[in-house]
């Protein structure tokens, strides 16, 4: 009985198969550049037209792909007496993408979504009065903006991956247009805002990409 059960247990080992390895495996670092409209209650307040810079890196592992982006750009402001006349945008956060196709088409299309934490700061002293921040009894004081919230994001895109195989170097580029739900608080309310984006991103890296079949 007891060489029955080692013999059936050899062969369904043999027959099982063994665990599919990714056929693409990379990290990588890049950046991008582009803008963002901004509408809705924040786009009242503070500039349209929004550019952005943004630093990333990442792991890709066949169509799935993890990433971090830090973001900087300018904001103006058309409430000067409020938030001063230019404000520093500043977001980090990670981002999901799946592309389809093969992981070695040259050219694949991608849906993404991610959230970050978004920082506003201005350089310029603004006056606060006691009762719109609750920060003292009575009178008003200066001080620079400085508001925090948080976005959650989404987009598509096509990302072009030169056929780099034969080593294990790796690139891509990619051109994006993504919709973010803004929520900051600024100086004792909330406020929502709406930011349609579009960018260009290119990456380099390395790691096990495989043969195409």
């Amino acid at each position: 009985m007891f060489r029955t059960v080692v013999i059936v247990a050899l062969l369904c080992g043999v027959a099982a198969p063994a665990a599919a390895e990714p056929e693409v495996l990379v990290g990588y670092g890049g950046f991008g550049t582009g803008f963002g409209g901004l509408y809705g209650d924040l786009g009242r307040e503070f500039d349209s037209n929004v550019l952005r810079s943004t630093l990333h890196g990442g792991l890709r592992v066949d169509n799935v792909d993890v990433s971090w982006h830090f973001t900087a750009g300018f904001l103006g402001s058309d409430e000067v007496a409020l938030h001063g006349s230019e404000l520093v945008s500043l977001a980090f956060g990670p981002d999901v993408r799946y592309l389809f196709g093969s992981p070695h088409d040259v050219a694949q299309l991608y849906v993404r979504g991610g959230f970050a934490r978004v920082w506003w700061k201005g350089s310029d002293k603004v006056q606060r009065t006691c009762e719109q921040t609750g920060a003292c009894t009575a009178g008003f004081y200066a001080e620079a903006p400085d508001y925090a919230g948080f976005a959650a994001r989404a987009g598509v895109g096509i990302q072009i991956t030169p056929p780099m195989r034969r080593t294990n170097f790796y690139m891509h580029m990619s051109l994006d247009v993504g919709y973010q739900l803004i929520n900051m608080k600024l100086i004792s309310d909330r406020e929502t805002g709406h930011m349609l984006t579009a960018s260009f991103r290119i990456a380099y890296g390395g790691g096990r990409k495989g043969h195409s079949r």
